[in-house]
């Protein structure tokens, strides 16, 4: 029980484990794809905000190049004349004032301004986007330092066509000039959380607009290149900008954990870059992960509930088994002591039934009563070892005991019992037991008997009155008893048949009992290696087949069961010495009433403590002992004579009306020779001290001769040459040799001549009252027919 409950416990920690795992891990996985789709979601945001930064500049440059590219093509401008374009481009100041100079370039460099009309000595020839737009293209050039005012500009720069004609010269170049302040402006107004900002790149990784003035440029300084940059974040950043692709990274710039999100200006060869400190990014979370705690907490919480539950549930448990093992202790205990209070009597009641059903003084109607008297005390006896086992198999304790039988003597027995038992249910039984049914087997007859009673009895319970028919049958091949059981009552349906085995439950509610007897034989039936099959039909009545197997022995003489009389000597004369000790008078003088007449020398002791006495004193042949006894009990006194005692080797046969197996491996482990449970058998006990103390009984004589005296009497009373007792004999030879015990009494029965049928009765008589098949076939074969 605790193994299993170990097991179960087991189970339910590892599916606990595996089930909080499980949701764990789910959790986990649900959190975690959770955050991923935010954190993608927070990606995107900023790749937008950037993305919207730059096509807000991108839109901006390509405005101030179309504004650069429709002025260049006026025809003022196209004059190429500066006292025309200048005071034109003065005026268009207030129309476009983010352009704070305008240029004319000549081809070979020389330009006009706005601010200061001719640059003389100045010459942009060598700038790019002159070179850019001589060439045909309208050109937002990288921030470079103005050589009029000297400060940082961007040059928008546009070729000036001499017509509108496609293939038209190119004369010269217009231009304005922006101050960088507008983009640093426009970058600067970008905000995505604390400690965020834009900047922009060149194509040489010079900052044209950063926070930190000391990393902007422009083309005519020796700004470095931010490739090269003292920040390892920044530096990184700026390599992922030239590529030229947008994307974004987790970087660590200027010491602070950030997301860098990056794409390129179309509109010139710039690029932009947006930084935002990680901790707002991840701030965007916290939601997500009080959240995702609180679910964990929860989830743990409801499993520490289940978790504590369990164990408080596996507390009650224990403490229910606890109380249930005690009240079990409770029971068998008093079962024990009921089992022993009952056996004691039933001890006397059945010994001395049969020591005075084989004596010789005793006519045949007292043998009749003792019969009765006999075979209800051993059905007694069957119903206190059947409430026994049902305790031994619900504390999962049932055990065989199995020993050397004769299993024609035991079911002759059986048929006696069932007798008696028929007549309560007005049925009548037909039984037959095999005659090549071995002389001895190994195997537990009180299991054998206990399973076949209740068999038996349900046929008699569910039979309706009709004939009930009972037959042992040899398997040599498989060296197995078959027993069949048929009745030609109500039968059962399926339903039924699969219920049968279940405690508590019956065909109908028509008959008495608890439905505990089928459910102990499914298990006594599976304890002793049997098989049980049932086959039944409404109204067609119930045939039940028990195959059970045994272990071939050879008759080792142990049981005289097969003796119809008790022997009257000892061959030889021997006198034995037994010391009988018991603390019930009944018990020692039932044991004195048998053994004193055949030879034995009995001398008693009403405990250990005077039977250790005794045997200090003298010394004994045999010594047959109680178990529960005051002062010393049985297995102290056996102990002790084993290992105190000088004749140590003194045979010891235990005779104990205690119910359970281990009272018997007990007594057999502290040095007995035999265990006996009471009830005991007068002729077992006999055939056991023969073997113990090696020596042979005699039979009487007189009876023997007195049975033959009688039997010649009955030779000239009946007439043997009449074919009708012929047939008799031959019929009853035939029933005996097949056991049928019941098809003999028909024969008598059909007898119409009293005076003839007294004769029969007074020839087989006492062999049927005693169901003895084989001495009714010695009877037979005796007569001179």
């Amino acid at each position: 029980m605790k193994n299993r409950d170990q097991v179960s416990r087991s189970k339910f920690t590892l599916l606990f484990f595996i089930l909080l795992s499980v949701t764990a891990i789910l959790g986990y996985s649900g959190y975690s794809a959770l955050k991923q789709e935010l954190f993608a979601e927070q990606v995107l945001l900023n790749e937008s905000k950037t993305e919207a930064l730059a096509v807000r500049i991108d839109r901006w440059l390509s405005t101030r190049k179309t504004e650069i590219s429709a002025l260049a093509n006026t025809p003022v401008i196209r004059a190429m004349d500066w006292e025309q374009s200048g005071p034109f481009l003065k005026a268009k100041h207030e129309s476009y004032p983010w352009f704070y100079i305008f240029a004319q370039i000549n081809p070979d460099g020389t330009y006009y301004n706005s601010k200061v009309d001719f640059a003389k000595g100045q010459n942009l020839s060598d700038r790019a986007h002159f070179k850019a737009s001589i060439a045909g293209k309208v050109y937002a050039s990288d921030p470079v330092v103005s050589r009029t005012l000297g400060t940082d500009i961007v040059a928008v720069t546009s070729p000036v066509f001499s017509s509108d004609s496609a293939g038209a010269d190119i004369i010269g170049v217009f231009g304005g000039m922006i101050d960088t302040s507008t983009i640093v402006d426009e970058l600067g107004r970008f905000e995505n959380g604390e400690g965020s900002y834009a900047f922009a790149i060149n194509s040489s990784g010079i900052a044209i607009s950063h926070p930190d003035e000391a990393r902007r440029g422009n083309i005519n300084t020796k700004a470095t290149s931010m490739l090269e940059d003292a920040d390892t974040g920044l530096k990184e950043s700026v390599r992922l900008m030239l590529t030229g692709e947008s994307g974004w990274a987790k970087l660590r710039v200027d010491g602070v954990d950030s997301y860098v999100t990056f794409t390129p200006i179309t509109e010139a060869d710039w690029y932009l870059a947006t930084v935002t400190n990680a901790d707002f990014i991840d701030s965007q979370f916290v939601i997500v992960d009080y959240a995702g705690a609180i679910v964990a907490i929860l989830i743990f919480l409801g499993f520490y509930m289940i978790w504590r539950s369990r164990k408080l549930e596996v507390q009650t448990l224990n403490q229910q088994r606890e109380v249930f093992a005690e009240k079990s202790r409770a029971k068998s205990i008093f079962l024990a002591s009921m089992s022993h209070e009952l056996r004691t009597p039933l001890n006397a009641i059945i010994g001395y039934s049969q020591i005075l059903i084989a004596g010789q003084r005793v006519d045949d109607e007292t043998r009749k009563t003792l019969n009765l008297v006999l075979n209800s005390g051993r059905h007694l006896l069957m119903l206190i070892n059947r409430v026994l086992d049902l305790s031994k198999i619900e504390a999962g304790k049932l055990e065989l005991d199995e020993r050397s039988v004769n299993p024609k003597s035991l079911f002759n027995e059986l048929i006696q019992i069932f007798e008696i038992e028929r007549a309560k249910y007005s049925v009548k039984l037909h039984s037959s037991v095999d005659p090549e049914l071995p002389k001895a087997v190994r195997l537990d007859p009180d299991k054998l008997t206990q399973v076949v009673t209740n068999i038996t009895v349900n046929a008699f319970k569910y039979g309706e009155g009709r004939d009930v028919r009972l037959d042992v049958q040899h398997d040599s091949g498989a060296n197995a008893l078959v027993i069949k059981v048929e009745d030609s009552g109500a039968g059962m349906t399926d339903e039924q048949v699969a219920r049968l085995f279940m405690p508590f439950e019956q065909a109908n509610n028509k008959s008495d009992g608890a439905g505990l007897g089928m459910a102990i034989v499914k298990e006594l039936v599976g304890l002793m290696g049997g098989q049980l099959y049932v086959d039944s039909e409404p109204q067609q009545g119930t045939r039940v087949t028990l195959s059970l197997p045994y272990i071939p022995v050879e008759d080792d003489g142990l049981s005289l069961t097969d003796m119809s009389k008790l022997p009257s000597a000892i061959v030889g004369g021997l006198t034995p010495s037994v010391l009988v000790v018991d603390d019930n008078a009944q018990n020692r003088q039932f044991l004195a009433d048998l053994l004193q007449p055949i030879g034995f020398v009995i001398t008693e002791a009403a405990d250990g403590l005077a039977a250790q006495s005794l045997l200090k004193q003298s010394r004994f042949d045999l010594i047959i002992t109680d178990l529960v006894m005051p002062e010393v009990d049985g297995f102290e006194l056996v102990s002790w004579i084993r290992n105190s005692l000088s004749d140590a080797q003194t045979p010891i046969i235990v005779a104990s009306a205690s119910a359970f197996y281990d009272d018997q491996i007990r007594s057999l482990s502290a040095g007995a020779n035999q265990f006996m449970p009471k009830p005991v058998d007068p002729f077992e006990l006999l055939g056991r001290v023969a073997k113990l103390l090696n020596f042979e009984f005699a039979e009487d004589e007189s009876a023997t001769d007195r049975a033959n005296e009688a039997n010649s009497v009955i030779d000239s009373v009946i007439n043997w040459q009449e074919p009708t007792n012929q047939s008799l004999r031959r019929a009853m030879l035939d029933a005996a040799n097949l056991g049928q015990m019941q098809k003999i009494e028909q024969l008598l029965e059909s007898i119409q001549d009293e005076q003839r049928k007294a004769q029969w009765l007074k020839l087989v008589g006492d062999a049927l009252d005693d169901h003895d098949d084989e001495r009714i076939i010695e009877v037979l074969e005796s007569v001179d027919a």
